[in-house]
């Protein structure tokens, strides 16, 4: 039989298992040793470096203990290298294996050997009988290790579909992972922070980063990248030779596997990749149908990175990144409008002499950045003896429906107080009546308050519709809310009578107006949050206006909300 010297390029880059006894293949080597009576049996798989024992009976134990020997050990190899049987009566007698070092190591002389094969049908090992006497092999012998060797090839493409179900499945929940993940990202930051998570625990990457055209499409810089040099967040041309660069002009993928072949790129491509300790690199454009927005880039602290598997979840990362991208900036659009939407219809303070006004507005930082919470205050005119007129309410909702429905609640009060000054509950009275006319399908809270100079401070007359009580907070004293039974909010019916109350309020002091959203949190009771800002506000101590309502705001939101936020506060001179 005329075999070909060996070439280690016709042999596998690695073998489908591992040095490591499998007890399915083991009693493949038991059965071949016995029916054939010989003293070793082996189920052999061999790459370019080594050959594996899966399968074993009858080797000496320190070899059926590692399971491995070295490439030079082999006559598998030759079964591998010519894709046929080898039968070898006395090793010692033939030139192809007389110098094989396992002939004497080993005690291999006789030897027969049938094909083992992958799924593809090449050849990937023996399944192979061993005598340490010289042999002649009978045709009923090989014959009969021949079919054995194919019921042993067939457990193999077992064991290859079930490693490739076992990969696809796993690939597939990476998948549904970076979907999942990026749904989730709402903005240009988040996308970002969940794409460097996805990469460095999924894809082994040491860092990955987004870098985002501008508005002329002509410049990219990266985002929320502080590892990279100044110069790539700071924004560099698309025409710079760069992987950024090439993968935006070309709307192609680029994989850098080394330094080396990232320099061809051009010198500027290669300080990012230094500054994030990187051999090898990924860029892949951000498409959305024929728009490049950016690109999504990846370094790995290793070379020869990202292998073939990696590569197509890379290619799916920046598919999903790209949709969040572009979800997030229309997004971002979207409130950005809203939010002047929500500055529009919040009113501009007047000028009331006696009183320092101040407000501040917070959308639910789950919305569109408007709601249907406000404030308002004004002046009656000339005459009315230094009045001041103040409004807050809350109309249910956070969205674009809930601010334009504030927005008519909030003009109709203004001009029902100015018909009215001085008169809460007839005002709220007669608004009730313009909400049931206009059907509005919204329920509202309002607190209406009068503030009229008096000797020493200020008389203030409320009527309150289903709001939360207003805080007093006068110099030296604990801070208190101005309770009182409160009437039913608006939009109920038109038969409620609504009650008025009045509390004097000295000079110095002031008086919190505020929406639930302030306050209301679902793992505390409405009263426990209102006694907590009233000792917050009282360790405030007489902090100027804008401030106090400041340290309200953050220290209150920093706990949380789930709703629109509207503070005013009146501080009598």
């Amino acid at each position: 039989m005329s075999i070909e010297p060996v070439s280690n390029s016709k042999l596998p880059d690695s073998t489908p298992l591992p040095p490591v006894a499998d007890e399915a293949f083991d009693r493949f080597a038991q059965l071949v040793r016995k029916v054939l009576d010989v003293p070793v049996a082996l189920v052999s798989l061999v790459d370019i470096n080594q050959q594996v024992f899966p399968g074993a009976s009858g080797l000496p134990a320190d070899v059926d203990e590692a399971r491995s020997t070295p490439l030079s050990h082999s006559f598998c190899q030759h079964v591998v290298t010519s894709a046929g049987p080898l039968v070898i009566p006395d090793a010692r007698l033939d030139a192809l294996v007389s110098d094989n070092p396992a002939v004497r190591d080993l005690a291999v002389v006789a030897y027969a050997g049938m094909p083992l094969t992958d799924t593809s049908g090449r050849v990937i090992g023996s399944l192979c009988a061993i005598d340490h006497e010289p042999r002649a092999w009978t045709a009923s012998e090989l014959a009969l290790l021949a079919d054995l060797a194919a019921a042993c090839s067939s457990e193999l493409h077992v064991r290859e579909f079930a490693s490739r179900a076992a990969e696809a499945y796993s690939r597939t929940r990476v998948l549904v992972e970076l979907s999942q993940s990026l749904a989730a990202a709402t903005t240009i930051a988040e996308v970002s922070d969940a794409v460097a998570e996805l990469s460095t625990r999924r894809l082994g990457a040491s860092y990955a980063a987004l870098a985002l055209l501008d508005e002329s499409g002509q410049r990219l810089s990266y985002r929320d990248a502080p590892f990279l040099p100044v110069v790539a967040q700071a924004g560099y041309s698309v025409d710079a030779a760069t992987l950024s660069g090439v993968a935006v002009r070309s709307r192609m993928p680029q994989f850098s596997r080394n330094l080396v072949e990232l320099a061809r790129y051009g010198p500027s491509a290669v300080p990012a990749a230094e500054a994030a300790g990187a051999q090898s690199v990924a860029c892949v454009p951000l498409l959305v149908g024929s728009q490049v927005l950016g690109t999504l880039t990846l370094f790995w602290a290793q070379a020869d990175r990202p292998d073939g598997d990696d590569q197509a979840i890379v290619l799916s990362l920046a598919g999903y990144a790209a949709q969040a991208v572009h979800r997030a900036e229309l997004l971002a659009g979207r409130r950005t409008a809203a939010r002047i939407l929500q500055d529009a219809l919040m009113p501009s303070l007047p000028e009331a002499p006696g009183f320092e006004l101040a407000g501040r507005y917070e959308p639910a930082h789950e919305s569109d950045q408007v709601g249907g919470d406000w404030y308002d205050a004004f002046v009656p005119a000339e005459g009315e003896n230094g009045m001041l007129t103040v409004s807050v309410g809350d109309v249910a909702g956070h969205d674009t429906a809930a601010a334009a429905v504030m927005g008519q609640v909030r003009a109709s009060l203004r001009a029902l107080l100015i018909d009215r000054p001085g008169r809460p509950g007839i005002v709220l009275e007669r608004l009730d009546r313009v909400l049931t006319t206009e059907r509005s399908a919204r329920l509202v809270t309002a607190i209406v308050a009068t503030f009229a100079p008096c000797s020493g401070g200020t008389q203030v007359t409320w009527s309150n519709a289903g709001h939360l009580p207003p805080l007093l907070v006068a110099p030296g004293q604990e801070p208190r809310f101005l309770r009182a039974e409160p009437n039913p909010m608006l939009g109920l019916g038109p038969a409620w009578t609504r009650g008025e109350h009045t509390a004097f309020v000295p000079a110095g002091a002031t008086v919190l107006l505020f929406t639930d959203g302030l306050v209301e949190r679902r793992d505390e009771s409405i009263e426990d949050s209102l006694d907590a800002l009233a000792r917050m506000v009282g360790a405030l101590g007489d902090l100027p206006l804008d401030e106090l309502l400041d340290r309200i705001i953050g220290t209150s939101l920093a706990r949380g909300h789930d709703d629109d936020t509207a503070l005013f506060g009146i501080r009598v001179r």
